[in-house]
């Protein structure tokens, strides 16, 4: 992750029953296991790009490019946004923490800190285009196995 500063931004409902305060901070080495398990999520491998399971030999490769989504006044780990070389862009939530628009958030968070992206999402993977979408993400083009979205 470029830098080392936190982004931060809050989501909520409009009733304000939930009222969480994001931000996307570099992953360190204590995050591994976490990143791990979540990564290997059989629900988090259905719907991503690559869902072969994963370990250290992946922790160590993405690593550098990772980036920890955390929520709360206690900072709780709810996530991870990878953005590689090329500026693509790939997110997973934790089940408990998916559809509260976290992942929108850090999505906006990921652009103010990245500039740029684009996004590979599974034409099945609904959840994950319309957090896209929300986050200002357009539709660019669909490949064999993928639409293809980005945000300029």
């Amino acid at each position: 992750m470029a830098g080392s500063r936190d982004v931060h931004a809050r989501a909520g409902r409009a009733d304000g029953v939930i009222d969480y305060s994001v931000r996307l901070r570099p992953a360190r080495w204590w995050d591994r296991w976490f990143v791990l398990d979540l990564r290997n999520d059989p629900d988090t491998r259905a719907v991503g790009i690559n869902a072969q399971p994963v370990g250290a030999a992946w922790w160590r490769c993405v690593k550098p490019m990772l980036a920890i989504i955390t929520a709360g006044s206690q900072s709780y780990r709810v996530g991870y946004l990878i953005v590689n070389t090329k500026c693509e862009i790939s997110i997973a939530l934790s089940p408990t923490f998916r559809g509260h628009g976290l992942g929108t958030i850090a999505l906006l968070l990921a652009r103010q800190q990245y500039g740029p992206l684009t996004a590979y999402v599974k034409d099945d993977n609904l959840a994950s285009q319309r957090a896209f979408v929300k986050a200002g993400f357009r539709y660019v083009r669909v490949t064999p196995d993928y639409l293809v979205y980005e945000m300029a």
